[in-house]
Protein backbone atom coordinates (compact mmCIF):
# COMPACT_ATOMS: atom_id res chain seq x y z
CA UNK A 1 0.00 0.00 0.00
CA UNK A 2 2.58 2.33 0.71
CA UNK A 3 4.67 1.34 -1.98
CA UNK A 4 1.64 2.14 -4.23
CA UNK A 5 1.08 5.28 -2.16
CA UNK A 6 4.82 6.84 -2.36
CA UNK A 7 4.43 6.00 -6.29
CA UNK A 8 1.45 7.70 -6.86
CA UNK A 9 2.54 10.41 -5.42
CA UNK A 10 6.53 11.31 -6.34
CA UNK A 11 4.83 10.15 -10.37
CA UNK A 12 1.96 13.24 -9.75
CA UNK A 13 4.64 15.48 -7.98
CA UNK A 14 6.70 14.83 -11.62
CA UNK A 15 3.89 15.75 -14.23
CA UNK A 16 2.72 19.08 -11.93
CA UNK A 17 6.28 20.00 -12.58
CA UNK A 18 6.50 19.59 -15.77
CA UNK A 19 3.17 21.31 -16.70
CA UNK A 20 5.13 24.09 -14.11
CA UNK A 21 8.17 24.23 -16.08
CA UNK A 22 5.88 24.47 -19.40
CA UNK A 23 3.73 27.41 -17.86
CA UNK A 24 6.83 29.37 -16.75
CA UNK A 25 8.45 29.06 -20.45
CA UNK A 26 5.41 30.14 -22.00
CA UNK A 27 5.90 34.03 -20.30
CA UNK A 28 9.60 33.99 -22.13
CA UNK A 29 8.82 33.92 -25.89
CA UNK A 30 12.19 35.00 -27.07
CA UNK A 31 14.04 32.65 -24.90
CA UNK A 32 12.19 29.63 -26.23
CA UNK A 33 13.14 31.20 -29.67
CA UNK A 34 16.90 31.44 -29.30
CA UNK A 35 17.51 28.01 -27.28
CA UNK A 36 14.46 25.40 -27.41
CA UNK A 37 13.40 26.03 -30.87
CA UNK A 38 17.25 26.69 -32.25
CA UNK A 39 18.92 23.87 -30.41
CA UNK A 40 16.35 21.33 -29.13
CA UNK A 41 13.33 21.26 -31.57
CA UNK A 42 14.82 22.10 -35.15
CA UNK A 43 17.46 19.38 -34.51
CA UNK A 44 15.38 16.07 -33.60
CA UNK A 45 12.55 17.09 -36.31
CA UNK A 46 15.34 17.88 -39.05
CA UNK A 47 16.69 14.24 -38.22
CA UNK A 48 13.19 12.37 -37.61
CA UNK A 49 12.07 14.14 -41.27
CA UNK A 50 15.47 12.88 -42.72
CA UNK A 51 14.65 9.70 -41.61
CA UNK A 52 11.22 9.68 -42.48
CA UNK A 53 11.11 11.03 -45.72
CA UNK A 54 13.21 8.42 -47.18
CA UNK A 55 9.70 6.05 -47.51
CA UNK A 56 6.03 7.02 -48.71
CA UNK A 57 4.92 4.85 -45.33
CA UNK A 58 2.80 7.02 -42.69
CA UNK A 59 4.56 6.10 -39.20
CA UNK A 60 2.96 8.80 -37.78
CA UNK A 61 -0.28 7.39 -38.33
CA UNK A 62 0.66 4.17 -37.62
CA UNK A 63 2.44 5.17 -34.19
CA UNK A 64 -0.73 7.02 -33.28
CA UNK A 65 -3.34 4.06 -33.91
CA UNK A 66 -0.87 1.83 -31.89
CA UNK A 67 -0.52 4.47 -28.37
CA UNK A 68 -5.06 4.12 -29.12
CA UNK A 69 -4.54 0.17 -29.25
CA UNK A 70 -2.56 0.55 -26.27
CA UNK A 71 -4.59 2.68 -24.34
CA UNK A 72 -7.69 0.48 -25.20
CA UNK A 73 -6.17 -2.38 -24.77
CA UNK A 74 -5.27 -1.22 -21.05
CA UNK A 75 -8.65 0.07 -20.63
CA UNK A 76 -10.30 -2.98 -21.22
CA UNK A 77 -8.05 -5.39 -19.49
CA UNK A 78 -8.61 -3.19 -16.44
CA UNK A 79 -12.20 -3.67 -16.84
CA UNK A 80 -11.97 -7.02 -16.77
CA UNK A 81 -9.79 -7.53 -13.54
CA UNK A 82 -12.38 -5.29 -11.71
CA UNK A 83 -15.42 -7.76 -12.86
CA UNK A 84 -13.33 -11.14 -12.42
CA UNK A 85 -11.97 -10.30 -8.80
CA UNK A 86 -14.07 -7.50 -7.43
CA UNK A 87 -12.63 -8.13 -3.91
CA UNK A 88 -8.84 -6.63 -5.24
CA UNK A 89 -11.32 -3.76 -6.44
CA UNK A 90 -8.65 -1.04 -4.51
CA UNK A 91 -5.36 -2.77 -5.41
CA UNK A 92 -6.61 -3.01 -8.88
CA UNK A 93 -7.55 0.81 -9.83
CA UNK A 94 -4.77 1.97 -7.75
CA UNK A 95 -2.30 -0.39 -9.98
CA UNK A 96 -3.98 1.20 -12.80
CA UNK A 97 -3.58 4.73 -11.89
CA UNK A 98 -0.08 3.89 -11.17
CA UNK A 99 0.34 2.91 -14.85
CA UNK A 100 -1.69 5.42 -16.03
CA UNK A 101 0.24 7.92 -14.33
CA UNK A 102 3.75 6.93 -15.78
CA UNK A 103 2.22 6.80 -19.28
CA UNK A 104 0.97 10.52 -18.98
CA UNK A 105 4.10 11.49 -17.45
CA UNK A 106 6.65 9.80 -20.29
CA UNK A 107 4.19 11.11 -22.67
CA UNK A 108 3.69 14.55 -21.56
CA UNK A 109 7.60 15.37 -21.00
CA UNK A 110 7.96 13.41 -24.49
CA UNK A 111 5.51 15.56 -26.36
CA UNK A 112 6.61 18.70 -24.63
CA UNK A 113 10.43 18.39 -25.82
CA UNK A 114 9.43 17.47 -29.61
CA UNK A 115 6.80 19.72 -30.14
CA UNK A 116 4.82 21.35 -27.12
CA UNK A 117 6.73 24.38 -26.47
CA UNK A 118 6.38 25.66 -29.83
CA UNK A 119 3.19 27.01 -28.67
CA UNK A 120 5.29 29.72 -26.25
CA UNK A 121 7.07 31.20 -29.31
CA UNK A 122 7.26 34.39 -30.40
CA UNK A 123 3.60 35.00 -31.99
CA UNK A 124 3.66 35.23 -35.81
CA UNK A 125 2.08 39.04 -36.24
CA UNK A 126 5.12 40.03 -33.64
CA UNK A 127 7.49 38.71 -36.34
CA UNK A 128 5.94 40.34 -39.67
CA UNK A 129 5.25 43.77 -37.23
CA UNK A 130 1.47 43.87 -37.27
CA UNK A 131 -0.13 46.83 -36.22
CA UNK A 132 -1.95 45.55 -32.45
CA UNK A 133 -4.90 47.66 -33.27
CA UNK A 134 -8.39 46.08 -33.11
CA UNK A 135 -10.14 45.27 -36.21
CA UNK A 136 -13.17 47.41 -37.32
CA UNK A 137 -16.43 45.61 -38.70
CA UNK A 138 -15.52 47.75 -41.73
CA UNK A 139 -11.94 45.97 -41.98
CA UNK A 140 -13.55 42.72 -42.23
CA UNK A 141 -16.11 43.90 -44.50
CA UNK A 142 -13.45 45.13 -46.86
CA UNK A 143 -11.55 42.18 -46.03
CA UNK A 144 -14.31 39.57 -47.29
CA UNK A 145 -15.20 42.02 -50.59
CA UNK A 146 -11.51 41.78 -51.49
CA UNK A 147 -11.09 38.27 -50.24
CA UNK A 148 -14.34 37.31 -52.58
CA UNK A 149 -12.61 39.34 -55.69
CA UNK A 150 -9.35 37.45 -55.20
CA UNK A 151 -11.37 34.01 -55.40
CA UNK A 152 -13.47 34.72 -58.38
CA UNK A 153 -10.86 35.73 -60.26
CA UNK A 154 -8.35 32.96 -59.13
CA UNK A 155 -10.92 30.30 -59.87
CA UNK A 156 -11.16 31.77 -63.40
CA UNK A 157 -7.41 32.03 -63.66
CA UNK A 158 -7.31 27.85 -63.61
CA UNK A 159 -6.94 26.95 -67.32
CA UNK A 160 -4.96 22.86 -65.83
CA UNK A 161 -6.63 19.94 -64.82
CA UNK A 162 -6.74 19.32 -60.93
CA UNK A 163 -2.78 18.96 -59.81
CA UNK A 164 -2.15 15.32 -58.72
CA UNK A 165 -1.45 14.69 -55.40
CA UNK A 166 2.13 13.98 -55.77
CA UNK A 167 2.43 17.41 -57.63
CA UNK A 168 0.95 19.39 -55.22
CA UNK A 169 3.43 17.60 -52.46
CA UNK A 170 6.17 18.44 -54.75
CA UNK A 171 5.22 22.29 -55.11
CA UNK A 172 4.89 22.28 -51.30
CA UNK A 173 7.89 21.05 -50.32
CA UNK A 174 9.51 23.75 -52.83
CA UNK A 175 7.83 26.60 -51.37
CA UNK A 176 9.29 25.88 -47.75
CA UNK A 177 12.45 24.81 -49.06
CA UNK A 178 12.59 28.19 -51.01
CA UNK A 179 12.36 30.01 -48.04
CA UNK A 180 10.38 33.26 -48.81
CA UNK A 181 9.52 34.30 -45.59
CA UNK A 182 12.98 34.85 -43.41
CA UNK A 183 11.81 35.91 -40.21
CA UNK A 184 9.29 33.13 -39.98
CA UNK A 185 11.75 30.17 -40.58
CA UNK A 186 14.60 29.21 -41.98
CA UNK A 187 14.57 26.82 -45.30
CA UNK A 188 12.46 23.74 -44.34
CA UNK A 189 15.07 20.28 -44.74
CA UNK A 190 13.31 17.18 -45.64
CA UNK A 191 10.15 18.64 -45.63
CA UNK A 192 7.94 15.18 -44.97
CA UNK A 193 4.34 15.21 -46.51
CA UNK A 194 2.36 11.52 -46.50
CA UNK A 195 -0.86 10.56 -47.58
CA UNK A 196 -2.66 8.50 -44.56
CA UNK A 197 -3.93 5.05 -45.03
CA UNK A 198 -7.77 5.43 -45.15
CA UNK A 199 -8.34 8.61 -45.29
CA UNK A 200 -12.12 8.31 -44.44
CA UNK A 201 -11.37 7.50 -40.79
CA UNK A 202 -9.61 11.21 -40.60
CA UNK A 203 -12.86 12.26 -42.48
CA UNK A 204 -15.17 10.74 -39.89
CA UNK A 205 -12.88 12.47 -37.20
CA UNK A 206 -13.24 15.71 -39.19
CA UNK A 207 -9.99 16.13 -39.59
CA UNK A 208 -8.17 17.33 -43.33
CA UNK A 209 -4.86 16.65 -41.81
CA UNK A 210 -2.53 16.19 -38.74
CA UNK A 211 0.95 17.22 -37.87
CA UNK A 212 2.42 13.80 -35.76
CA UNK A 213 5.17 15.54 -33.20
CA UNK A 214 6.90 11.87 -32.79
CA UNK A 215 8.01 11.60 -36.39
CA UNK A 216 7.70 14.67 -37.47
CA UNK A 217 5.40 14.24 -40.62
CA UNK A 218 2.99 16.28 -41.97
CA UNK A 219 -0.44 13.62 -42.60
CA UNK A 220 -2.95 14.69 -45.24
CA UNK A 221 -6.19 13.40 -46.12
CA UNK A 222 -6.26 12.83 -49.63
CA UNK A 223 -10.16 12.05 -50.16
CA UNK A 224 -10.62 15.53 -49.28
CA UNK A 225 -12.18 17.75 -52.56
CA UNK A 226 -8.72 18.18 -54.23
CA UNK A 227 -8.73 21.72 -54.55
CA UNK A 228 -8.10 22.47 -50.65
CA UNK A 229 -5.40 19.96 -50.54
CA UNK A 230 -2.51 22.39 -51.75
CA UNK A 231 -4.03 24.52 -48.68
CA UNK A 232 -3.85 21.74 -46.18
CA UNK A 233 -0.52 20.50 -47.14
CA UNK A 234 1.17 24.07 -46.64
CA UNK A 235 -0.72 24.23 -42.94
CA UNK A 236 0.77 20.94 -41.82
CA UNK A 237 4.27 21.87 -43.34
CA UNK A 238 3.88 25.43 -41.35
CA UNK A 239 3.51 23.23 -38.25
CA UNK A 240 6.52 21.25 -39.47
CA UNK A 241 9.03 24.71 -39.33
CA UNK A 242 7.57 25.02 -35.88
CA UNK A 243 4.32 27.40 -35.87
CA UNK A 244 2.23 25.77 -33.31
CA UNK A 245 -0.81 28.24 -33.35
CA UNK A 246 -3.29 26.92 -35.81
CA UNK A 247 -4.27 30.64 -36.73
CA UNK A 248 -0.66 31.40 -37.78
CA UNK A 249 -0.54 27.71 -39.74
CA UNK A 250 -3.69 28.83 -41.44
CA UNK A 251 -2.15 32.30 -41.96
CA UNK A 252 1.62 30.91 -42.62
CA UNK A 253 -0.15 28.38 -45.48
CA UNK A 254 -2.40 31.71 -47.02
CA UNK A 255 0.79 33.22 -47.86
CA UNK A 256 3.10 30.31 -49.14
CA UNK A 257 0.25 29.37 -51.01
CA UNK A 258 0.27 32.72 -52.49
CA UNK A 259 3.87 32.70 -53.14
CA UNK A 260 4.16 29.22 -54.88
CA UNK A 261 2.36 31.57 -58.14
CA UNK A 262 0.84 28.13 -58.69
CA UNK A 263 -2.90 29.40 -59.78
CA UNK A 264 -4.64 26.49 -58.08
CA UNK A 265 -2.52 26.73 -54.50
CA UNK A 266 -3.41 30.56 -55.09
CA UNK A 267 -7.32 29.24 -55.07
CA UNK A 268 -6.98 26.82 -52.40
CA UNK A 269 -5.50 29.79 -50.77
CA UNK A 270 -8.18 32.30 -51.17
CA UNK A 271 -11.11 30.10 -51.26
CA UNK A 272 -9.75 29.11 -47.39
CA UNK A 273 -9.34 32.82 -46.11
CA UNK A 274 -12.49 33.82 -47.87
CA UNK A 275 -14.51 31.35 -46.05
CA UNK A 276 -12.98 32.05 -42.74
CA UNK A 277 -13.36 35.70 -43.05
CA UNK A 278 -17.68 35.41 -44.40
CA UNK A 279 -18.04 32.89 -41.33
CA UNK A 280 -16.80 35.81 -38.94
CA UNK A 281 -18.86 37.95 -41.15
CA UNK A 282 -22.30 35.82 -40.47
CA UNK A 283 -21.62 36.00 -36.65
CA UNK A 284 -21.50 39.81 -36.61
CA UNK A 285 -23.56 41.18 -39.51
CA UNK A 286 -25.71 38.35 -41.19
CA UNK A 287 -27.60 40.83 -43.96
CA UNK A 288 -24.16 42.39 -45.51
CA UNK A 289 -22.72 39.37 -45.31
CA UNK A 290 -25.87 38.00 -47.92
CA UNK A 291 -25.16 40.48 -49.92
CA UNK A 292 -21.55 39.53 -50.46
CA UNK A 293 -22.58 36.13 -50.74
CA UNK A 294 -24.41 36.51 -53.81
CA UNK A 295 -21.53 38.32 -55.41
CA UNK A 296 -19.37 34.94 -55.32
CA UNK A 297 -19.14 33.24 -58.96
CA UNK A 298 -21.56 30.10 -59.90
CA UNK A 299 -17.99 27.88 -60.06
CA UNK A 300 -16.81 28.81 -56.57
CA UNK A 301 -20.19 28.40 -55.22
CA UNK A 302 -20.15 25.21 -56.68
CA UNK A 303 -16.83 24.68 -55.05
CA UNK A 304 -18.58 25.47 -51.41
CA UNK A 305 -21.49 23.27 -51.95
CA UNK A 306 -19.04 20.44 -53.15
CA UNK A 307 -16.95 20.92 -49.79
CA UNK A 308 -20.43 21.15 -47.70
CA UNK A 309 -22.11 17.88 -49.10
CA UNK A 310 -18.68 16.02 -48.63
CA UNK A 311 -18.61 16.75 -45.37
CA UNK A 312 -22.16 16.56 -44.95
CA UNK A 313 -21.43 12.68 -45.26
CA UNK A 314 -19.39 12.60 -42.33
CA UNK A 315 -21.07 13.59 -39.03
CA UNK A 316 -21.37 12.10 -36.11
CA UNK A 317 -20.92 11.76 -32.40
CA UNK A 318 -17.37 10.65 -33.41
CA UNK A 319 -17.00 13.94 -34.74
CA UNK A 320 -18.49 16.41 -32.15
CA UNK A 321 -16.48 13.99 -29.70
CA UNK A 322 -13.63 14.41 -31.43
CA UNK A 323 -13.64 18.46 -31.45
CA UNK A 324 -14.42 18.42 -28.42
CA UNK A 325 -11.42 17.07 -27.05
CA UNK A 326 -9.40 19.17 -29.62
CA UNK A 327 -10.37 22.10 -28.03
CA UNK A 328 -9.76 21.25 -24.39
CA UNK A 329 -6.01 20.09 -25.91
CA UNK A 330 -6.13 23.70 -28.12
CA UNK A 331 -6.53 25.39 -24.24
CA UNK A 332 -4.34 23.14 -22.66
CA UNK A 333 -1.47 24.36 -25.07
CA UNK A 334 -1.91 28.32 -24.44
CA UNK A 335 -4.44 29.01 -27.26
CA UNK A 336 -7.49 30.36 -25.46
CA UNK A 337 -9.82 30.28 -28.50
CA UNK A 338 -9.51 26.21 -28.19
CA UNK A 339 -10.65 25.14 -31.55
CA UNK A 340 -12.16 28.57 -32.69
CA UNK A 341 -8.18 29.39 -33.09
CA UNK A 342 -8.56 28.57 -36.34
CA UNK A 343 -10.70 31.32 -37.23
CA UNK A 344 -8.48 33.52 -35.39
CA UNK A 345 -6.96 33.42 -38.92
CA UNK A 346 -9.11 36.66 -39.81
CA UNK A 347 -7.27 39.22 -37.59
CA UNK A 348 -3.92 37.91 -39.63
CA UNK A 349 -5.50 38.56 -42.73
CA UNK A 350 -6.49 41.76 -42.05
CA UNK A 351 -3.39 43.34 -40.30
CA UNK A 352 -1.69 41.68 -43.81
CA UNK A 353 -4.11 43.85 -45.94
CA UNK A 354 -3.23 46.86 -43.70
CA UNK A 355 0.34 46.04 -44.21
CA UNK A 356 0.60 44.56 -47.92
CA UNK A 357 -3.04 44.63 -49.45
CA UNK A 358 -2.67 41.24 -49.87
CA UNK A 359 0.17 41.68 -52.49
CA UNK A 360 2.99 40.54 -50.64
CA UNK A 361 3.96 38.46 -53.18
CA UNK A 362 2.90 40.24 -56.46
CA UNK A 363 4.96 41.68 -58.86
Amino acid sequence: MKIFQSKITVLLLILCAEIVCFLTLSFFNKTVDTYYHSFVFDPITTSFRFLTSKSNIPFGQIIYYLILGFISTQFLLFIKRIIKAPKDRKKTFKAFFTKSLYFTTSLYFIYTIFWGLNYARTPLSEKLNFSTDSCSQNELIELCSLLIKNTNSSKHAIEQAPLTIDSIYEISSKIYQNNVLEIAHKPLSYPTIKSVYFPKIMSWNGLSGIYFPFTAEANINTDLPRFKIPFITCHELAHQTGIASESEANFYSFLMCQASQNPQFIYSANYVAMSYSLHALHQSDSTTYKRLYKTISPEVKSDIALSKKYWDNFESPIQIFNNWFYDLFLKANQQEAGIKSYGQMVELLISEKRKTGLKRFED
